[in-house]
């Protein structure tokens, strides 16, 4: 009769140490491992660069609770971050388009006026200076006449290449 109670007892002990294991494992693994897998998955996804990974794990109170809150928060936080600085990408490109269509317009209006106004009035300059050069009596004046003409000429010449330097042709 001991024997079988001993035996009864080892046998019921054993069941309740299986059953003790098993729902150890099983809230071990609800409890630790699957927070644990889902924080490790969304870290990979996050470090490959997908900002919208997120654990998907509901909040507790409990320590592993907390980080997997702060992780989505961070991963919120991230992915809030990375469309703002695109945002402001784009805004930047726009306005350095934007500052390129302003200094080339600049740049023609500044080729026009030289080319057109300073280039017209130092040729106008340089015919009165040829015409005065012509004109009887000028022969003492001669000299001078022909440096202001080449002075003239340079500074056409310069006025020209300003003009080109500004706005090329191509």
């Amino acid at each position: 009769e001991a024997d079988r109670a001993l035996h009864r007892n080892l046998l019921a002990f054993g069941l309740a140490l299986a059953l003790a294991l098993g729902l150890g494992w099983l809230g071990s693994s609800l409890l630790l491992v699957h927070p644990v897998r889902a924080l490790v998955r969304s870290s990979a996804r996050l470090a490959l660069g997908d900002l919208t990974a997120r654990t998907g794990l509901i909040p507790r109170r409990d320590e592993l609770g907390q980080l997997t809150l702060a992780f989505d928060r961070m991963a919120q936080a991230l992915e809030e971050r990375e469309h703002e600085r695109l945002r402001l990408s784009h805004k930047l490109q726009g306005l350095s388009h934007r500052l390129v269509e302003v200094q080339e317009t600049e740049r023609r209006h500044l080729a026009r006026e030289l080319h057109d106004e300073i280039g017209q009035s130092l040729t106008a300059a340089e015919l009165n200076l040829q015409a005065a050069l012509q004109s009887p009596g000028a022969a003492a004046l001669e000299s001078r006449l022909e440096d202001s003409i080449q002075a003239v000429a340079r500074v056409l010449e310069q006025v020209h290449d300003l003009s080109l330097n500004l706005r090329p042709s191509m």
